[in-house]
């Protein structure tokens, strides 16, 4: 059943799960919160160097994005246990 539940799961299996779903909601936001932080420093970074020529601001703006994203990656990977339990 492609859209439907699927009954062959036991009901009981998610109660084996030590991780609160609050933690992985939060843990969840704040990686997206970084992503989406980090792909707009990058890309004004890229267009205020390309469009404009503002090098310098430019590349402040990718090397911050770059970090924003590294970190948000590090999170993924250190945290990547506990989405799979709840998955």
């Amino acid at each position: 059943m492609p859209f439907g539940r699927d009954r062959s799961i036991d009901e009981n299996d998610a109660d084996d799960v030590a991780v609160p779903q609050d933690e992985v909601r939060k843990l969840f936001w704040a990686i997206v919160i970084l992503l989406n932080a980090g792909i707009l420093a990058v890309s004004l970074g890229l267009m205020l160097a390309g469009f404009r020529g503002q090098y310098g601001t430019g590349a402040v703006l990718v090397g911050a994005g770059a970090v924003v994203l590294a970190d948000a990656y590090r999170r993924y990977r250190s945290r990547h246990e506990v989405f799979e339990a709840t998955a």
